[in-house]
Parts: C-alpha cells; sequence; structure tokens
C-alpha cells in the first residue's frame, strides 16, 4: 500500500475527529453534527469519544505532525519511514 494512501487517511479521520469536538463544543447534537459533515452518526458518536479522551491540543499536534509527514513524503521518497516518524512523535 502506498504510504500517502495511508497518511491521507490519518490525515482525514484527525481532521474529522476535530471537527466532530469543535461542534461538540459549541453544543451540536450528533444528529446535527452528523448532518452538518455528512457522515453516519454511529461514526460521529465513536469520534466524539476518541476526540474528547484525546483533547483538543494533541489532536491538533497530531494533524501537525501527519502535515508535516505528508510534506517530507512528498519532497523525497522515504517510503514508509515518514509514517514511521510520525507514529513515534505522537
Amino acid at each position: 500500500v502506498d504510504p500517502l494512501f495511508v497518511l491521507s487517511d490519518v490525515i482525514r479521520t484527525g481532521c474529522e475527529m476535530l471537527s466532530v469536538l469543535l461542534l461538540t463544543r459549541e453544543g451540536k447534537t450528533p444528529a446535527e453534527i452528523s448532518a452538518l459533515l455528512k457522515m453516519h452518526e454511529y461514526k460521529v458518536s465513536l469520534y466524539r469519544k476518541s476526540a474528547a479522551s484525546a483533547g483538543e491540543a494533541a489532536m491538533r499536534r497530531m494533524i501537525a505532525a501527519a502535515g508535516e509527514a505528508d510534506r517530507a513524503l512528498k519532497l523525497s521518497p522515504q517510503g514508509y519511514m515518514a509514517l514511521e516518524q510520525l507514529i513515534c512523535s505522537l
């Protein structure tokens, strides 16, 4: 599997989790979040739980680190090394 595909899934999931966390803090219900993000309500409930335990700062750090890993992969062919470094940095 191409490391960019794996990393893109990690970034997408992190961004979705952060969005769910922020919308929850605004007082949105799971049904409202589901409609806004066009995401199944069950997925919203899983993301709410995970994001709440991780916290906003950790989510933002993870997304920033994943962005750096994406940049490193695109600038030089590192294969899975960039993903390994991302995992170790978290």
